[in-house]
């Protein structure tokens, strides 16, 4: 399953690509072992990010006669001021564009029969922007994978946004771990790729065994972030403490 991944990943990295990758990796790990904690911090966060970015770059790419600096305030503005008032809907986002990617990773494997992936030269992609580059990976998809992956996405949007409403708690630890797990996955295994190939042989060959591995490393994450979770008093106590404080502050106390 993992070697599925290795034609996806370049094959040389720069300096700042590798300082980027190893970042990814601690982000990854400290997402995995402890980001429920900071859920609504690091949500808000990401929010702002996507809002800016998304603000900045859709101007660009559709040709729209706006300020592209303008647009990305008023993007990260919307987006971190939703994400910090309804934190629940973006954490099922998030969790659900994680499952979305493990579900296309899914379909790909079981479907795409004798096809090969290959990637495109960097003169191929030079003049596409982001857009123009998933509908070339789109049309590049075997049909059976075409005809399967929009109903597997969906599923899995629909299932991470659902969890999260219904459990918001374990929604929140399922999120953390699954997304600092992959982060993990996708940055190590391109620095293994370009700076210790030979690791490449300890993993599993097979996929049964990469699966219950994956899911014994995410079940783990889940386990510490619950011990590290205040219970439910523990917060409705934090609650309280929140709102007399500036009560106290108002009062000089």
């Amino acid at each position: 399953m993992i070697q599925e991944l290795l034609p996806l990943i370049p094959q040389s990295l720069t300096t700042e690509q590798m300082l980027i990758c190893m970042a990814g990796v601690l982000a990854g790990a400290m997402l995995w072992l402890m980001g429920a904690v900071w859920s609504r911090a690091i949500v808000t966060l990401i929010a702002v990010a996507v809002g800016g970015l998304a603000g900045e770059l859709l101007p660009r790419w559709y040709i729209l006669p706006v300020n592209s600096m303008a647009m990305a305030v008023l993007g990260a503005t919307l987006c971190g001021v939703f994400a910090a008032m309804i934190p629940r809907v973006w954490v099922g986002l998030i969790l659900g564009i994680v499952l979305c990617a493990w579900a296309t990773l899914g379909c790909w494997i079981l479907l795409r029969g004798d096809a090969v992936w290959q990637a495109r030269q960097a003169w191929e992609i030079q003049s596409m922007n982001t857009p123009q580059y998933a509908q070339d990976f789109w049309r590049r998809l075997p049909d059976p994978v075409t005809r399967v992956l929009p109903y597997a996405a969906a599923t899995a949007m629909i299932s991470a946004l659902s969890l999260n409403l219904l459990w918001p708690r374990i929604g929140r630890l399922f999120m953390c771990s699954a997304t600092g797990l992959t982060m993990m996955l996708v940055f190590g295994l391109t620095l293994v790729v370009n700076r210790a190939e030979s690791w490449l042989k300890f993993i599993p060959p097979e996929p049964a065994m990469q699966i219950l591995t994956l899911v014994g490393v995410l079940l783990l994450g889940m386990l510490v972030q619950w011990q590290l979770l205040p219970n439910k008093h523990e917060e409705r106590i934090l609650k309280e403490e929140r709102r007399i404080e500036p009560k106290l502050a108002d009062k000089g106390l």
